[in-house]
């Protein structure tokens, strides 16, 4: 079963509120017990270290999304050049250019622009 994070921290408060009086009960000035100083404020301090840094490292870590994007691709409209031809070639039986006319009964006549 698992427990909750709201859960988790009321418990944790429950016991810092039930272990406080303790630490307190002599008196918020410390005394000498066993021929040394104590401080009630030490104990309350470790164990709320402790606690905070279990609950602070025992949470769920939500990994960051992360969206990645392409920038938009810009198509130009290409320029068409007209391209002239560098030969052509001409039947004198037809008296047409290919690909007008696609056979010629005599060879082909090379024609070049001028």
């Amino acid at each position: 079963m698992r427990v909750s994070s709201k859960l988790r921290m009321a418990g944790v408060v429950a016991a810092w509120c039930a272990l406080m009086p303790l630490a307190q009960a002599h008196g918020p000035h410390g005394y000498y017990r066993w021929g040394g100083y104590y401080d009630p404020w030490v104990a309350p301090l470790v164990f709320g270290a402790a606690v905070g840094t279990a609950v602070y490292v025992s949470r769920p870590v939500v990994p960051s999304t992360v969206v990645i994007t392409s920038p938009p691709v810009v198509v130009a409209n290409p320029v068409t050049v007209p391209v002239q031809a560098t030969e052509a070639y001409f039947c004198r039986e037809s008296g047409q250019y290919f690909p007008t006319v696609q056979t010629c009964p005599s060879p082909w006549l090379v024609v070049y622009p001028r």
